[in-house]
C-alpha cells in the first residue's frame, strides 16, 4: 500500500496538445479515487502516466516516498487493470494470473498458493484451466483483476474496466470491485466516464475536464456544493436545470431573479453568500436539481412555478418531467402522475436548494460555508456586549480599539465554550469534519465541529479581530514562511530572508526526494503555532533568532509576533519578551509547498 502525490503534472505530445494541464492531487494510502469526465478530459492519461505507459512531460510523481518520474514501469510496483482485459487467449486462467509472478522468477510453490488464494477470493476456483474464450465477461474482468491482485501492489489502476459489460454485469462487478478494495486495504485509483460508477464507488472523486482538475472532494460534497458549473451539470442524472438571472443583494433578502419570478435566499444562504465574489444586479446561473421540483408542495417556503410539460419519462418509482416556463426550459422529478402532461400546471421549486453561479466565470457564489462571519458588538471600557452575551477583553484589546459601536470578525475556528446563548440549527459534513451553524441574538455564526449539544458559546479571544475607531488584530493560527534551501559542506539549512536555520536528517531526507530541484527552488513552510517556541538550551530543533515587533497580553496566554526576514510568525511567548528572541522550529509536522503554489509537498 501507499500514498501518491502528483505535483503540477503536464502531458504535453507532439504538435503542442497539452493533454493534461498542472494537474496537483494527493491520494492517500488506502484511499478509493475516482477520475471522472469526459471523452478526451485526459483522465486516462493521468493514469498511464502513474503506471509509467506515458512520459511526464514537466512535473513531479511520488508513489509512496519514492521520486518515480524516471522509474520504468516494471520498477514502480503499480498494477493496471485495462478496459479490454489484455488477457492472454492461449493460456489458461491460472497461467494469466500468475504471468507477472513467472516473469519475476517466483518459485511456483509460492506461484500455486498465491495464485489460488486470488481465484477463491475472486470466485475463479473452478475455472482455473479454462481459457478466456471459455469465461463470461465478468468472469475474464476477474481475472484481469486477480493477475493485478497476485503481485501485491502498492497501487491498483483501472482503466474503464467495466465499459464492456452489459449494465447488470456492470452494477455486480462494480459491488465486487468496492468488496475487493475493503478486503485489500489497497490504494485504488479508478477511471471512468460514467458519473454513476464516480458518485457509488469513490472514496474522493477528481472531475476533469480538457485535462484540469474542476472539483475534488467526496461524492457527497461534489454533488451537494459544487464549486462551478461545470461539476453541478456533469454530477447527478438527469443533469441540473440552468437558468440565467441576476442577483438582487437588497438589506439581508437576497433573491435570484430569472424570467419565470424571483427566487428568495434563505436565511442560511445569504449566510454562505461569498461577499467577496458578489455585487447589487451581477449576472448569474441559477441551478436547481430536478429532484428539488416537485408535483406538490413539500415546504412552506416552495415558490410556484407555471410549467407547460411536453414530455413525461414514467420510471414507474419516479416521474421526469420536461417542459418549459417563460421560455426557460424546466425538468422536474417526482411522483408518477400522467394527467401533467400536455398540460400548463403549477410545480413547485425547493429555494432552499438553489445553487448560484457567477455568470462570468461559472465559480460558485454559495460555497459550503462561510469561513467567517462579521457581526455587530457594543465595546464599554473592557466588556464587549455581542450575540447577546457579553465577553471581557484583556488591557491590549481593550485599549486597542475605542469604546462605542464595533464591528468583529469571528472565524469558524473561534468558537469555544461560554456565557452566549446559542442554537444549533444545522450541522453539515464537510472533508474537513463537521460544521455548525449556530443562530445567537443579533446573529448567526459558524463553528467547526458538531455543536447540536451546545446552549451557550463563547469566543476565543486571539481568534478575534475587532474594528472600529482602532483596531485589534487576531493571533493566526497558521502562518507561511517563504525560504529556500542550502547545503554548506555537510551541513544543510533552510533559509528566511537574511536568517537560517540548520535543519536535520529528517527534513533533510525529504527535501531530497525532490531531487536536483531542491536547491534551485522558492518553497513555502506552512506552520501553526504550536510548531514554534522559545529555544532552550541544548535545544534538540533547529534555532533561529527572529526580530520581536509586538506582544500580545491575553492575561491566562501571551502571544508575540517575531520576524524573520519580511515575514511575521507568531508563538506562544512566557512574560519576558526583549528585542530579539531565540526560536526553535518543530520541522516534524510542518507541511512544505513550492513558492507559487498551496499543493503539499510533504
Amino acid at each position: 500500500m501507499a500514498n501518491l502525490k502528483l505535483f503540477h503534472v503536464n502531458k504535453i505530445y507532439d504538435g503542442g496538445v497539452h493533454a493534461v494541464k498542472d494537474f496537483c492531487l494527493d491520494v492517500n494510502d488506502g484511499e478509493f479515487v475516482v477520475f471522472v469526465g469526459p471523452s478526451g478530459c485526459g483522465k486516462s492519461t493521468v493514469l498511464r502516466m502513474i503506471a509509467g505507459l506515458e512520459k511526464i512531460s514537466t512535473g513531479d510523481l511520488f508513489i509512496g516516498d519514492r521520486y518515480v518520474n524516471s522509474l520504468p514501469p516494471k520498477e514502480r510496483n503499480v498494477s493496471m487493470v485495462f478496459q479490454s482485459y489484455a488477457l492472454f487467449p492461449n493460456m489458461s486462467v491460472y497461467d494469466n494470473i500468475s504471468y507477472g509472478l513467472r516473469m519475476h522468477g517466483v518459485d511456483k510453490a509460492i506461484i500455486k498458493e498465491k495464485v489460488e488464494s486470488v481465484a477463491e477470493m475472486l470466485n475463479l476456483t473452478d475455472h482455473l484451466y479454462k481459457k478466456p474464450s471459455a469465461l463470461s465477461g465478468g468472469q475474464r474482468q476477474r481475472v484481469a483483476l486477480g493477475r493485478s491482485i497476485v503481485r501485491e501492489p502498492d497501487v491498483f489502476l483501472l482503466d474503464e474496466p467495466l465499459s464492456n459489460l452489459d449494465a447488470k454485469l456492470r452494477n455486480r462487478m462494480r459491488s465486487e470491485i468496492m468488496a475487493l478494495h475493503d478486503r485489500l486495504g489497497s490504494t485504488f485509483i479508478y477511471v471512468t466516464h460514467d458519473q454513476v460508477e464516480a458518485m457509488t464507488m469513490g472514496d474522493k472523486i477528481v472531475a476533469m475536464r480538457d485535462g484540469e482538475i474542476m472539483q475534488t472532494g467526496s461524492p457527497s460534497q461534489l454533488y451537494r456544493y459544487p464549486e462551478n458549473v461545470f461539476v453541478a451539470g456533469f454530477i447527478g442524472t438527469p443533469q441540473m436545470n440552468f437558468w440565467r438571472g441576476t442577483l438582487s443583494l437588497g438589506d439581508g433578502n437576497a433573491k435570484a431573479a430569472c424570467p419565470f419570478g424571483e427566487l428568495p435566499l434563505t436565511n442560511e444562504q445569504c449566510l454562505r453568500l461569498d461577499m467577496s465574489r458578489v455585487r447589487e444586479g451581477m449576472e448569474i446561473i441559477i441551478g436547481l436539481r430536478p429532484e428539488d421540483i416537485t408535483v406538490s408542495r413539500r415546504h412552506d417556503s416552495d415558490i410556484e412555478i407555471d410549467v407547460d410539460v411536453s414530455v413525461m419519462e414514467d420510471f414507474c418509482a419516479y416521474a421526469i418531467y420536461h417542459g418549459t416556463s417563460a421560455g426557460l426550459d424546466v425538468v422536474a422529478q417526482d411522483k408518477v402522475d400522467a394527467s401533467l402532461k400536455g398540460r400548463t400546471v403549477k410545480l413547485y421549486a425547493d429555494v432552499s436548494a438553489l445553487h448560484l453561479f457567477d455568470a462570468e466565470t461559472e465559480k460558485t457564489i454559495l460555497p459550503i460555508y462561510a469561513p467567517s462571519r462579521t457581526v455587530a458588538a457594543v465595546k464599554q471600557g473592557s466588556t464587549l456586549k455581542i450575540l447577546g452575551g457579553e465577553i471581557e477583553l484583556p488591557k491590549w484589546q481593550s485599549e486597542a480599539v475605542a469604546d462605542g459601536e464595533v464591528r468583529v470578525n469571528i472565524p469558524a475556528n473561534a468558537i469555544g465554550d461560554g456565557n452566549i446563548p446559542v442554537v444549533c440549527e444545522s450541522v453539515t459534513e464537510t472533508d474537513e469534519g463537521p460544521v455548525s451553524l449556530l443562530r445567537c441574538k443579533g446573529g448567526a455564526l459558524y463553528a467547526n465541529g458538531d455543536f447540536s449539544d451546545k446552549t451557550r458559546i463563547g469566543l476565543v479571544l486571539p481568534r478575534l479581530e475587532i474594528s472600529g475607531q482602532g483596531r485589534a488584530e487576531a493571533i493566526p493560527n497558521a502562518f507561511v514562511l517563504p525560504f529556500t534551501y542550502e547545503k554548506q559542506g555537510d551541513k544543510h539549512y533552510c533559509v528566511f530572508g537574511n536568517r537560517r536555520a540548520e535543519s536535520y536528517y529528517d527534513f533533510n531526507k525529504k527535501m531530497y526526494r525532490l531531487g536536483k530541484k531542491a536547491f534551485k527552488t522558492e518553497y513555502k513552510m506552512h506552520l501553526t503555532v504550536n510548531d514554534v517556541r522559545r529555544a532552550r538550551e541544548d535545544e534538540c530543533f533547529p534555532t533561529v533568532v527572529g526580530t520581536v515587533e509586538k506582544a500580545f497580553d491575553y492575561t491566562n496566554e501571551r502571544y508575540c509576533a517575531v520576524s524573520l526576514g519580511n515575514e511575521l510568525l507568531y508563538l506562544r511567548a512566557d512574560a519576558s519578551v526583549g528585542d530579539e528572541m531565540t526560536l526553535a522550529l518543530n520541522l516534524d509536522g510542518v507541511r512544505v509547498s513550492e513558492a507559487g503554489s498551496d499543493i503539499i509537498l510533504f
